[in-house]
């Protein structure tokens, strides 16, 4: 079942993501006058689709079929990607039919270099476009919730935080030289802004002030390793979500929605406290004390020989919040903003590879971990699924745009050179050159999925 949820989310965010980018492709040709024979989702052989020469078939196209500036709108059998076949434009169909004779006025050949630049660069635009609109739109509508705290309630022992020298009680006070006044500020200029990044955290500790120099290659290296992070805000609520049937908690006395305080005299400040205790203490007559409406009651509970209680946990937040909302053009300023930290991330993730911070394996995923983040992010709800689809769009939009042959920016590359030279360069070089990158192309996706699966 959850692997049926992961393909289906993976189809819905892959189809939308290359429906927009081919979209942005398909539009800004017809805007420049150039014809467009094919509009695909998917790659691959054509399973239907529709023209208004012979409206809606399935299979292949009739072999005497005749575009005329007709667009046959498909989808293909592999949901994997798309595209958009501009007439005149040697791109990975490898169609040379028209290289000997004089371009067409509708052909992609016969127009300006901005023209050119416009309809192979418009894909690209198209997702950031998306991205912004996603993370603009998320920031109108719901505007933005803060928890209004930076004192820390719990460090888990032996996490990254632990190692820098946080301890519970901590209140976070500035990082560098910018004031810190929620804990989404803290974790957002300390993981987010410049990842990577080395900082200088002061803290509150004991009515005096004390400066945490963080290391930014071990922080980086334990969100790849997707290792816990080990701090949790103050405020933190941890109740009991559901109760398994005949098992030590419901026997006690224990019921749904009861707020835990202590375990076997230990404060429980997070879900991680409340494993770490209970798994501690098998065969253990041990004391749960909790808060059931305005009372505290005490239970007796004894984990079993798997260390577990039966319980399902959830955490809530009781502390102060600050709340912002946004106009319209604030909105799409803070979705600009989002998109545009999405991107620098991206290059500082690849900066981190290359300067051997990070490995391929931890930082790079292909269609297997985008299928399972889908999946998860659907789960968490629509907001955070629509925030999965924005990074991603951003993703595969500085992908595209990378000067590599195959890519939109191989062939954006093609035309500046022609736009500077006043010279067309031959058909044969551009084959060549995308028959290379291709095979290249294929060969990384390869590895990729090879480092998917290994995973």
């Amino acid at each position: 079942m959850e692997i049926l949820s992961s393909i289906f989310y993976f189809i819905i965010v892959i189809g939308i993501l290359v429906f927009i980018h081919e979209f942005g492709h398909f539009a800004a040709a017809r805007m420049t006058g150039m014809r467009v024979d094919v509009f695909a989702l998917g790659m691959g052989k054509r399973l239907f689709g529709y023209n208004k020469t012979d409206g809606f078939t399935f299979g292949k196209l009739r072999e005497d079929f005749d575009f005329d500036g007709t667009t046959d709108y498909r989808v293909a059998i592999l949901p994997i990607g798309g595209y958009v076949k501009i007439v005149g434009m040697v791109d990975e169909s490898f169609d040379t039919e028209h290289a000997d004779e004089e371009p067409k006025p509708w052909e992609f050949r016969s127009k300006g270099t901005l023209a050119k630049a416009f309809a192979i660069s418009a894909g690209v635009i198209m997702n950031f476009l998306l991205a912004i609109l996603i993370y603009g739109g998320t920031t109108f509508f719901n505007g933005k919730e803060y928890l209004a705290t930076t004192e820390i309630a719990y460090v888990q022992p032996e996490s990254i935080y632990e190692d820098m020298g946080f301890v519970s009680g901590d209140e976070v006070i500035k990082i560098d030289d910018e004031n810190v006044d929620t804990w989404f500020d803290f974790k957002s200029k300390l993981i987010v802004d410049d990842l990577g990044a080395s900082r200088q955290i002061t803290v509150l500790r004991d009515n005096r002030e004390i400066v945490i120099n963080s290391d930014g290659d071990k922080l980086l290296k334990s969100l790849a390793n997707k290792e816990k992070l080990g701090l949790y805000p103050k405020f933190l609520n941890v109740h009991i979500k559901s109760l398994v049937a005949d098992r030590p908690a419901e026997k006690s006395g224990l019921l749904v929605n009861d707020t835990l305080i202590s375990i076997a005299n230990t404060t429980i400040v997070s879900q991680k406290k409340v494993v770490e205790v209970i798994s501690s203490n098998k065969n253990k007559d041990i004391t749960v004390v909790i808060k059931r409406g305005i009372e505290n009651l005490s239970f007796n509970v004894t984990p079993d020989d798997s260390g577990t209680i039966g319980i399902l946990l959830a955490t809530t937040y009781s502390g102060p919040k600050s709340y912002k909302s946004f106009s319209f053009f604030e909105a799409i300023a803070d979705g600009w903003n989002e998109t545009v930290k999405i991107g620098g991330m991206f290059f500082d993730t690849f900066s981190a590879i290359f300067g051997g911070v990070l490995t391929v394996k931890q930082s790079i995923g292909g269609p297997l971990m985008i299928a399972q983040q889908a999946s998860h992010s659907a789960d968490m709800g629509l907001g955070p699924f629509m925030a999965f689809m924005a990074m991603l769009s951003v993703s595969l939009a500085l992908i595209n745009i990378m000067p590599f042959p195959g890519l939109d920016g191989g062939h954006l590359v093609f035309i500046i050179i022609e736009g500077i030279t006043r010279r067309e360069i031959p058909v044969k070089v551009k084959l060549a050159f995308t028959q290379v990158g291709l095979i290249v192309l294929m060969l990384l996706m390869s590895f990729i999925l090879y480092v998917d699966f290994t995973r």
